[in-house]
């Protein structure tokens, strides 16, 4: 492919608006202009191009309805190219042209969601506070990872997933969201605090989290594992693969 060799966006352009004229019913062409013009063009311009592929592929809406094939082929990369640059939105209007039965039956678009439903409680609370991989209907409902009773028999009272930020003047910033009012908020541990609630040196401290409040006034800090779900992480090498220019 023309752009996978990193021709110029001037170079790579007119040779996909000439694919697509010359072959306006092909889903391949169409996707690879507006993902190109969603990098390299106006924001109009790829709106402008999605709309005119819509019509040339399916100007009635009943081919997306009597099967997941055209959204496989054209949703799914044109979302995740607008999502991947920060558009959620966009990625939104694209996902919900889509119907419900394809985005439960089909994994690849259910990643789809699943990535876009993690962008946009990220931007509702300000703060990314769960693995990407965890199902977005699951959060804030249950703890996952911190135990139901401490070592010394106190049971769990509340909890809050969170993020470590990073050290801060010898401490440990974190993120925190309260699942209940789906609220987040930052608070900083000292090296201390941060020892005796995670049992691992401040240093050491990343990724998402858990912490756990027991009825002894205890306080307990869990890693949660921040590697998405196998589709998802499949579903990324290959746009980077097909998309990237």
């Amino acid at each position: 492919m023309i752009d996978r060799d990193r021709a110029a966006p001037e170079l790579v352009r007119p040779c996909y608006e000439r694919a697509v004229e010359l072959d306006p019913s092909n889903p391949w062409w169409n996707t690879r202009l507006v993902t190109f013009l969603i990098g390299h063009g106006t924001l109009d311009e790829a709106r402008r191009a999605w709309a005119a592929a819509l019509v040339a592929l399916d100007p009635d809406g009943a081919r997306i309805e009597e099967s997941p094939w055209l959204a496989l082929h054209l949703h799914r990369w044109v979302a995740r190219r607008w999502l991947a640059l920060g558009y959620v939105a966009e990625a939104r209007g694209v996902l919900d042209g889509i119907p419900r039965r394809w985005l439960e039956r089909e994994a690849e678009l259910s990643a789809v969601e699943q990535l876009i439903l993690d962008a946009e409680e990220s931007r509702r609370l300000g703060e990314s506070v769960y693995p990407a991989g965890v199902p977005a209907g699951s959060r804030g409902r249950a703890p996952r990872v911190t135990p139901a009773i401490n070592a010394s028999g106190a049971s769990r009272t509340r909890w809050w997933p969170g993020r470590v930020l990073g050290l801060e003047a010898g401490e440990v910033a974190v993120v925190l969201a309260d699942p209940d009012s789906r609220t987040a908020y930052r608070v900083a541990y000292s090296a201390d605090e941060w020892r005796a609630m995670a049992n691992q040196a401040p240093s050491d401290a990343q990724g998402f989290i858990e912490l756990a409040e027991y009825a002894d006034g205890s306080l307990q800090v869990r890693m949660v594992p921040d590697l998405p779900a196998a589709s998802l992480a499949d579903d990324l090498r290959d746009v980077v693969e097909r998309l990237e220019s």
